[in-house]
């Protein structure tokens, strides 16, 4: 649902609903270098599949997109990335990623 809602935010990336009942789905715009913090410090020492990094951090503010982008700006240095479902840079299913 957010990757399909992530759209049709405002110009910073928000996104509310204005329904009393329903919380609030993307409360602020949420940046690259904060993903990387979160999945540095959540991750530190272990490896696992994209899929499994994205099912685990569900409940944060970020896409599949945003966390490619943070990936392959951390490969090299933060990551390895061990690709298995994708080919030469992309990142997705069970691509095994190993944090430092």
């Amino acid at each position: 649902m957010k990757e399909v809602m992530w759209p049709l935010g405002d110009e910073e990336g928000t996104f509310d609903y204005s329904g009393e009942s329903q919380g609030v789905l993307i409360s602020e715009t949420p940046t690259d270098q904060e993903l990387k913090n979160i999945l540095l410090r959540k991750f530190k020492s272990k490896e696992i599949s994209f899929d499994q990094l994205c099912e685990q951090t569900w409940d944060l503010p970020f896409i599949p997109k945003s966390y490619r982008a943070v990936l392959r700006e951390m490969e090299g240095n933060e990551v390895t990335i061990r690709r298995i479902t994708s080919k030469k840079t992309g990142i997705s299913g069970v691509d095994q990623i190993r944090f430092r």
